[in-house]
Protein backbone atom coordinates (compact mmCIF):
# COMPACT_ATOMS: atom_id res chain seq x y z
CA UNK A 1 0.00 0.00 0.00
CA UNK A 2 3.04 2.45 1.11
CA UNK A 3 4.60 1.47 -2.44
CA UNK A 4 1.68 2.37 -4.47
CA UNK A 5 1.23 5.79 -2.41
CA UNK A 6 5.07 6.93 -2.93
CA UNK A 7 5.04 5.68 -7.09
CA UNK A 8 2.04 7.69 -7.37
CA UNK A 9 3.65 10.74 -5.66
CA UNK A 10 7.10 10.50 -7.53
CA UNK A 11 4.45 10.55 -11.18
CA UNK A 12 3.10 13.49 -10.19
CA UNK A 13 5.92 15.35 -9.12
CA UNK A 14 7.43 14.67 -12.51
CA UNK A 15 4.59 15.90 -14.71
CA UNK A 16 5.13 19.16 -12.04
CA UNK A 17 8.36 19.43 -13.22
CA UNK A 18 7.71 19.01 -16.93
CA UNK A 19 5.12 21.76 -16.64
CA UNK A 20 7.46 24.18 -14.92
CA UNK A 21 10.35 23.66 -17.82
CA UNK A 22 7.64 23.83 -20.36
CA UNK A 23 8.55 27.16 -22.56
CA UNK A 24 4.54 28.47 -21.94
CA UNK A 25 5.55 28.48 -18.27
CA UNK A 26 8.58 30.49 -18.76
CA UNK A 27 7.08 32.86 -20.45
CA UNK A 28 4.24 33.29 -18.20
CA UNK A 29 6.18 34.36 -15.18
CA UNK A 30 8.32 36.43 -17.12
CA UNK A 31 4.81 38.62 -18.22
CA UNK A 32 4.34 38.53 -14.77
CA UNK A 33 7.82 39.98 -13.66
CA UNK A 34 7.74 42.77 -16.24
CA UNK A 35 4.10 43.80 -15.26
CA UNK A 36 4.94 44.05 -11.44
CA UNK A 37 8.22 46.24 -12.46
CA UNK A 38 5.84 48.32 -14.73
CA UNK A 39 3.11 48.53 -12.34
CA UNK A 40 5.61 49.86 -9.37
CA UNK A 41 7.45 52.29 -12.09
CA UNK A 42 4.15 53.55 -12.98
CA UNK A 43 3.50 53.90 -9.34
CA UNK A 44 6.45 56.17 -8.64
CA UNK A 45 5.66 58.42 -11.65
CA UNK A 46 2.09 58.91 -10.66
CA UNK A 47 1.28 62.38 -9.11
CA UNK A 48 0.66 61.50 -5.09
CA UNK A 49 -0.30 63.54 -1.44
CA UNK A 50 1.82 62.92 1.40
CA UNK A 51 2.47 64.16 5.01
CA UNK A 52 6.24 64.32 6.10
CA UNK A 53 7.55 65.04 9.09
CA UNK A 54 10.40 67.92 9.23
CA UNK A 55 12.67 68.88 12.39
CA UNK A 56 13.16 72.37 13.39
CA UNK A 57 16.41 73.17 15.06
CA UNK A 58 16.89 76.63 16.62
CA UNK A 59 20.11 78.84 16.91
CA UNK A 60 21.12 81.97 18.50
CA UNK A 61 19.30 82.21 21.34
CA UNK A 62 21.21 83.54 23.88
CA UNK A 63 22.65 82.37 27.03
CA UNK A 64 20.48 85.10 29.33
CA UNK A 65 17.29 84.29 27.50
CA UNK A 66 14.76 82.30 28.99
CA UNK A 67 11.85 81.33 26.72
CA UNK A 68 8.60 81.13 28.65
CA UNK A 69 7.29 78.33 26.50
CA UNK A 70 8.93 75.12 24.55
CA UNK A 71 8.89 75.60 20.82
CA UNK A 72 7.82 72.98 18.11
CA UNK A 73 10.59 70.84 17.66
CA UNK A 74 8.86 69.85 13.88
CA UNK A 75 6.70 70.83 11.27
CA UNK A 76 4.09 68.56 9.45
CA UNK A 77 4.20 69.30 6.00
CA UNK A 78 1.36 68.36 3.03
CA UNK A 79 3.20 67.83 0.12
CA UNK A 80 1.70 67.02 -3.71
CA UNK A 81 4.50 64.94 -6.14
CA UNK A 82 5.95 61.55 -8.17
CA UNK A 83 5.79 59.00 -5.38
CA UNK A 84 9.29 58.32 -6.22
CA UNK A 85 10.50 61.67 -5.15
CA UNK A 86 8.42 61.36 -2.20
CA UNK A 87 9.74 57.81 -0.59
CA UNK A 88 13.09 59.82 -1.42
CA UNK A 89 11.96 62.28 0.59
CA UNK A 90 10.53 59.93 3.45
CA UNK A 91 14.24 57.96 3.36
CA UNK A 92 15.56 61.92 4.61
CA UNK A 93 15.97 63.02 7.56
CA UNK A 94 15.45 66.43 6.52
CA UNK A 95 15.43 69.51 9.05
CA UNK A 96 15.61 73.16 8.99
CA UNK A 97 17.34 75.73 11.13
CA UNK A 98 15.81 78.68 12.06
CA UNK A 99 18.32 81.56 13.53
CA UNK A 100 16.84 83.80 16.01
CA UNK A 101 19.89 85.76 17.21
CA UNK A 102 19.12 89.50 16.08
CA UNK A 103 15.43 88.97 17.46
CA UNK A 104 15.92 89.41 21.25
CA UNK A 105 15.87 93.47 21.76
CA UNK A 106 14.18 94.13 24.57
CA UNK A 107 14.62 92.71 28.12
CA UNK A 108 10.75 90.91 27.71
CA UNK A 109 8.70 90.60 24.68
CA UNK A 110 7.12 88.03 21.85
CA UNK A 111 7.88 88.02 18.44
CA UNK A 112 6.23 86.12 15.26
CA UNK A 113 8.05 83.76 13.15
CA UNK A 114 6.10 84.54 10.11
CA UNK A 115 4.76 81.36 7.62
CA UNK A 116 6.86 82.83 4.85
CA UNK A 117 9.74 82.49 6.76
CA UNK A 118 9.00 79.20 7.85
CA UNK A 119 7.63 78.08 3.82
CA UNK A 120 10.67 79.49 2.11
CA UNK A 121 13.05 77.05 4.47
CA UNK A 122 10.58 74.42 3.79
CA UNK A 123 11.58 74.98 -0.14
CA UNK A 124 15.39 75.01 0.56
CA UNK A 125 15.53 71.62 1.73
CA UNK A 126 13.05 70.45 -0.45
CA UNK A 127 12.60 69.04 -4.50
CA UNK A 128 11.45 71.89 -6.81
CA UNK A 129 8.93 69.36 -8.12
CA UNK A 130 7.71 69.18 -4.26
CA UNK A 131 4.38 71.15 -4.06
CA UNK A 132 4.29 72.43 -0.47
CA UNK A 133 0.00 72.04 0.26
CA UNK A 134 0.13 73.16 3.79
CA UNK A 135 2.25 72.69 6.91
CA UNK A 136 1.53 72.95 10.43
CA UNK A 137 2.08 74.80 12.62
CA UNK A 138 2.00 77.52 10.15
CA UNK A 139 3.62 80.33 12.61
CA UNK A 140 5.59 80.16 15.73
CA UNK A 141 5.04 82.64 18.45
CA UNK A 142 8.14 83.12 20.79
CA UNK A 143 7.60 84.58 24.20
CA UNK A 144 10.77 85.14 26.52
CA UNK A 145 12.65 87.50 28.62
CA UNK A 146 15.85 88.58 29.61
CA UNK A 147 17.37 86.19 32.40
CA UNK A 148 19.84 88.82 34.57
CA UNK A 149 21.98 87.25 37.68
CA UNK A 150 23.45 88.16 40.87
CA UNK A 151 25.73 86.23 43.75
CA UNK A 152 24.20 86.30 47.04
CA UNK A 153 25.22 84.65 50.50
CA UNK A 154 23.27 81.30 51.55
CA UNK A 155 21.60 81.97 55.05
CA UNK A 156 21.77 78.84 57.35
CA UNK A 157 18.60 77.96 58.80
CA UNK A 158 18.08 75.36 61.37
CA UNK A 159 19.59 73.94 64.83
CA UNK A 160 22.96 72.29 65.61
CA UNK A 161 23.51 70.97 69.27
CA UNK A 162 26.55 69.26 70.79
CA UNK A 163 26.43 66.42 72.32
CA UNK A 164 26.63 66.17 76.11
CA UNK A 165 30.55 67.56 77.55
CA UNK A 166 30.81 68.68 74.08
CA UNK A 167 30.86 72.04 71.80
CA UNK A 168 30.79 73.56 69.29
CA UNK A 169 34.85 74.75 68.69
CA UNK A 170 34.33 76.09 65.19
CA UNK A 171 31.83 78.55 62.96
CA UNK A 172 29.65 76.50 60.69
CA UNK A 173 31.70 76.49 57.23
CA UNK A 174 29.22 76.03 54.35
CA UNK A 175 30.52 75.04 50.81
CA UNK A 176 29.82 77.51 48.86
CA UNK A 177 28.60 80.51 50.87
CA UNK A 178 26.97 81.99 48.44
CA UNK A 179 25.02 81.10 45.73
CA UNK A 180 24.29 82.57 41.98
CA UNK A 181 20.92 83.40 41.10
CA UNK A 182 19.03 84.45 37.75
CA UNK A 183 15.78 85.38 36.90
CA UNK A 184 13.60 88.68 35.71
CA UNK A 185 15.79 91.68 36.92
CA UNK A 186 12.64 93.30 38.78
CA UNK A 187 12.61 89.82 41.01
CA UNK A 188 16.49 89.61 41.81
CA UNK A 189 16.88 92.92 42.95
CA UNK A 190 14.67 92.42 45.91
CA UNK A 191 16.57 89.34 46.77
CA UNK A 192 19.27 89.83 49.19
CA UNK A 193 19.78 86.03 50.49
CA UNK A 194 19.08 82.41 50.26
CA UNK A 195 18.07 80.03 52.78
CA UNK A 196 18.80 76.90 53.51
CA UNK A 197 16.13 74.15 53.72
CA UNK A 198 15.58 74.08 58.09
CA UNK A 199 17.50 71.71 59.97
CA UNK A 200 17.98 70.16 62.65
CA UNK A 201 21.02 68.59 64.27
CA UNK A 202 21.56 67.33 67.73
CA UNK A 203 24.64 64.96 69.40
CA UNK A 204 27.05 66.76 67.46
CA UNK A 205 30.46 64.31 69.12
CA UNK A 206 33.05 65.21 66.13
CA UNK A 207 33.52 67.05 62.96
CA UNK A 208 30.36 66.35 60.47
CA UNK A 209 29.44 66.82 57.21
CA UNK A 210 25.97 67.40 55.84
CA UNK A 211 23.90 68.24 52.42
CA UNK A 212 21.54 70.91 52.97
CA UNK A 213 19.00 71.28 50.18
CA UNK A 214 18.40 74.98 49.06
CA UNK A 215 15.09 76.96 49.43
CA UNK A 216 13.83 77.48 46.25
CA UNK A 217 12.47 80.93 44.96
CA UNK A 218 9.71 81.39 42.91
CA UNK A 219 10.70 82.21 39.25
CA UNK A 220 13.79 82.21 39.96
CA UNK A 221 16.42 79.69 39.20
CA UNK A 222 19.40 78.96 41.72
CA UNK A 223 23.11 78.35 40.84
CA UNK A 224 23.23 75.11 42.49
CA UNK A 225 20.36 73.18 44.65
CA UNK A 226 22.14 71.88 47.97
CA UNK A 227 25.71 72.93 49.95
CA UNK A 228 27.74 71.36 52.41
CA UNK A 229 27.65 72.25 56.12
CA UNK A 230 30.76 71.34 58.32
CA UNK A 231 30.68 71.50 61.73
CA UNK A 232 33.04 70.79 64.45
CA UNK A 233 32.86 69.77 67.60
CA UNK A 234 35.43 68.47 70.05
CA UNK A 235 34.53 67.04 74.08
CA UNK A 236 35.50 70.35 76.76
CA UNK A 237 36.64 70.66 80.50
CA UNK A 238 36.76 73.82 82.32
CA UNK A 239 39.82 75.82 84.05
CA UNK A 240 39.82 78.28 86.48
CA UNK A 241 42.46 81.22 86.88
CA UNK A 242 42.68 83.92 89.33
CA UNK A 243 43.65 87.37 87.74
CA UNK A 244 44.10 90.61 89.32
CA UNK A 245 42.05 93.80 87.77
CA UNK A 246 43.51 96.37 85.64
CA UNK A 247 41.90 100.08 85.88
CA UNK A 248 41.73 101.66 82.72
CA UNK A 249 42.33 105.67 82.21
CA UNK A 250 42.73 106.39 85.92
CA UNK A 251 43.82 109.94 86.42
CA UNK A 252 47.57 110.44 88.12
CA UNK A 253 46.05 112.69 90.54
CA UNK A 254 43.31 109.91 91.67
CA UNK A 255 43.99 106.65 93.18
CA UNK A 256 41.54 104.33 93.30
CA UNK A 257 40.60 100.72 95.31
CA UNK A 258 38.72 97.48 93.95
CA UNK A 259 37.10 95.59 96.44
CA UNK A 260 37.60 92.46 95.40
CA UNK A 261 40.76 93.88 93.77
CA UNK A 262 41.28 89.72 91.84
CA UNK A 263 38.77 87.62 90.17
CA UNK A 264 38.10 84.08 89.27
CA UNK A 265 37.04 83.42 85.75
CA UNK A 266 36.26 79.50 84.70
CA UNK A 267 36.90 78.73 80.99
CA UNK A 268 35.91 76.53 78.54
CA UNK A 269 38.64 74.53 76.64
CA UNK A 270 38.78 71.07 74.31
CA UNK A 271 40.64 68.42 76.26
CA UNK A 272 43.45 68.24 73.44
CA UNK A 273 44.23 72.26 74.15
CA UNK A 274 43.42 72.13 78.36
CA UNK A 275 47.29 72.45 78.53
CA UNK A 276 48.08 75.48 76.49
CA UNK A 277 46.46 77.36 78.09
CA UNK A 278 47.62 79.98 80.81
CA UNK A 279 46.80 82.66 83.62
CA UNK A 280 48.50 85.09 80.98
CA UNK A 281 46.51 84.49 78.00
CA UNK A 282 43.72 86.37 80.14
CA UNK A 283 43.43 89.85 80.63
CA UNK A 284 40.60 91.44 84.10
CA UNK A 285 39.86 95.30 82.90
CA UNK A 286 37.47 97.89 84.02
CA UNK A 287 36.92 101.40 83.54
CA UNK A 288 37.80 104.24 86.04
CA UNK A 289 34.21 105.28 87.05
CA UNK A 290 32.75 108.26 85.81
CA UNK A 291 29.53 110.51 86.98
CA UNK A 292 27.20 108.65 85.26
CA UNK A 293 29.02 104.97 87.24
CA UNK A 294 27.16 102.76 89.22
CA UNK A 295 27.99 101.75 92.43
CA UNK A 296 29.73 98.32 90.84
CA UNK A 297 32.29 98.51 88.21
CA UNK A 298 31.34 95.84 85.81
CA UNK A 299 34.58 93.63 84.79
CA UNK A 300 35.93 92.89 81.34
CA UNK A 301 37.62 89.70 80.21
CA UNK A 302 39.68 89.34 77.06
CA UNK A 303 41.67 86.70 75.35
CA UNK A 304 43.89 85.87 72.57
CA UNK A 305 43.89 82.11 72.39
CA UNK A 306 41.80 80.61 69.94
CA UNK A 307 40.62 77.40 71.92
CA UNK A 308 38.62 79.33 74.49
CA UNK A 309 35.30 79.09 75.06
CA UNK A 310 32.41 80.45 77.43
CA UNK A 311 34.09 82.13 79.67
CA UNK A 312 32.46 82.64 83.19
CA UNK A 313 33.69 85.75 85.64
CA UNK A 314 33.04 85.37 89.69
CA UNK A 315 32.53 88.33 90.75
CA UNK A 316 31.14 89.89 87.38
CA UNK A 317 31.50 93.34 89.03
CA UNK A 318 33.53 95.31 92.01
CA UNK A 319 32.62 98.18 94.46
CA UNK A 320 35.46 100.92 94.57
CA UNK A 321 36.72 103.80 96.73
CA UNK A 322 38.63 106.86 95.11
CA UNK A 323 40.81 109.06 96.99
CA UNK A 324 43.03 111.78 95.85
CA UNK A 325 46.64 112.96 96.25
CA UNK A 326 47.43 115.48 98.56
Amino acid sequence: MIHKWAHKITQQSKVVFRFLRSKETLIYFGFVVLSTILWWGHAMDTQRDATIKIAIAYKGVHANVVLTEDLPTYLLVDIHDNGKLIRETNSRDLSITLDLGNEFNQPNGSFTIASETLRNRLTDILSGTTHIQHFSPDHIVVDYYQQYEKQVPISLVGEYNPAPEHQITKAPILDPCSVMIYGRKEIINTIDSVSTIPFELNNVRDTVQIRLGLDSIENIRLGTDSIDLTLYAERYTEKKFTLPINILDVPTDCLIRLFPSQVTISVRVAIEHFNLLQASDFKATCNYPTQSSKAMLPIDIKTSNPYVTNIRVNPSSVEYLISTHK
